[in-house]
């Protein structure tokens, strides 16, 4: 059976077939997709520091001003 060395941090495996006499398969152009182990557990922590990353920079720029301050704008960050 072949093996790979999967690189740190990768979550998907993407691979055709070949017979190795120029006879190709690659799903209908779609290519084939092994998951790699845990990398669900890791696409969840991502999402999950980016979204308390947004949540921080949008509290930075909502932080309350001193009274008296007339122009008191929030701009979306996006």
């Amino acid at each position: 059976m072949p093996q790979v060395t999967v690189p740190a941090g990768a979550l998907v495996l993407d691979f055709v077939c070949s017979d190795g006499g120029g006879m190709w398969d690659n799903n209908n152009r779609s290519d084939y997709h092994i998951a790699i182990k845990g990398a669900a557990d890791r696409v969840g922590a991502l999402k999950k520091s980016r979204a308390e990353d947004l949540l921080n920079d949008t509290f930075e720029q909502l932080k309350v001003r001193p009274a008296g301050d007339d122009d008191l704008v929030w701009e979306s960050p996006f």
